[in-house]
């Protein structure tokens, strides 16, 4: 079972940021989770709302891209498409062209997560931004926020 995970964390020089990341049962970093999935969900956060809704179109088959040859949207180089060929039927896949292991160049793997994945990922996310702003990033640090990743 994979677990989501996420905090505010104190650098050395006293400032805080904020972390998203996912462990395995081992409790270590799954990297190929944390560099898709868990980074695009970061990167476009302020556009979380029109991402679920393309999400859901696809899902209901409903969904017509702008350009079958482009990724569905992308984000600083990490790139979500909704339908095949690159997402596998029920899934999304996320390719991050900043780093090879998970890129759509040669050798890479871009990564296939369902949309229940995504869905609980962004939850968990969102959830946690609301108790930054609530609460204050700087009242969080030592506290770490948890789910499962379905």
């Amino acid at each position: 079972m994979k677990r989501l995970i996420a905090e505010v964390l104190k650098r050395p020089d006293g400032s805080v940021h904020s972390a998203l990341y996912c462990v395995g049962d081992d409790g270590q970093p799954d990297q190929a989770i944390a560099n898709t999935l868990l980074e695009f969900l970061e990167l476009s956060y302020p556009s979380a709302a029109e991402i679920e809704r393309l999400v859901a179109l696809a899902e209901a088959g409903s969904y017509v891209p702008k350009n079958p040859a482009w990724a569905d949207w992308g984000v600083n180089e990490v790139d979500l498409w909704l339908l095949p060929p690159m997402a596998e039927p029920g899934h999304i896949c996320i390719a991050n062209e900043n780093t090879g292991e998970y890129s759509t160049e040669e050798g890479g793997q871009p990564q296939q997560f369902t949309y229940e994945q995504f869905r609980a990922a962004l939850k968990h996310w969102r959830e946690f931004r609301e108790m930054m702003a609530r609460e204050g990033k700087e009242n969080l640090v030592g506290r770490r926020y948890e789910a499962v990743l379905p």
